[in-house]
């Protein structure tokens, strides 16, 4: 069984980075000695919809966590980590 590294992506306003971030990393995890745990934690953005769309449509094991305002890079992280 190959150990979990979890990856923690904060996005505000950036689902269009979003998705190329979930592609880059699903070729990652094709050739990892990991398995990928990734958390989207969307920091309060006005594209709430966008990204979640993008969560569901990527075949990562992903959680998509929505804050309901915008705290700030380090507090969305800090959140990913609670987690």
């Amino acid at each position: 069984m190959k150990p979990t590294l979890s990856i923690i992506i904060p996005v505000f306003n950036s689902a269009d980075t979003l998705a190329s971030a979930l592609a880059s990393l699903q070729s990652v995890q094709e050739h990892s000695l990991f398995e990928l745990e990734v958390l989207v934690i969307d920091d309060g953005s006005d594209q709430q919809g966008e990204v979640e769309q993008v969560c569901q449509t990527s075949d990562l094991p992903l959680r998509c966590i929505v804050l309901s305002e915008n705290t700030g890079k380090a507090a969305a992280v800090n959140h990913g980590i609670a987690q």
